[in-house]
């Protein structure tokens, strides 16, 4: 099972409320790019991919530079930081990782979403 950009972002959140839902429903941080879409719904109007990207951008202090050079490929928007569906055959390796992600929160507790 690969990724899609709602559920990657739903396990970022995971790690980001300590593995736990409750956390995520509970979310205080309506400024986060991520919040809208943190219950792994798309609110209408709202496009995950660009909400992805602004997540990296801030992660990276608004730098365009560091998002393309990101190293933190253990992070589950890694493959979105872009703001676009990275090709997946034509980079090698990169349906194995995603497929690992499928499966696995930052915390290593499998579960599905």
């Amino acid at each position: 099972m690969i990724n899609t950009p709602l559920k990657s972002i739903r396990a970022a959140c995971r790690g980001c409320g300590e593995g736990s839902a409750r956390a995520i429903q509970l979310c205080r941080i309506p400024s986060c790019p991520l919040y809208r879409l943190r219950l792994g719904k798309r609110p209408k109007g709202i496009r995950p991919l660009k909400q992805i990207r602004a997540y990296c951008l801030d992660c990276h202090a608004g730098s365009v530079t560091g998002v393309k050079g990101c190293h933190l490929t253990d992070c589950h928007l890694w493959p979105y930081r872009a703001g676009h569906r990275p090709k997946i055959d034509s980079v090698p390796n990169l349906r194995g990782y995603i497929e690992g992600l499928a499966v696995q929160d930052v915390s290593g507790v499998s579960w599905q979403g």
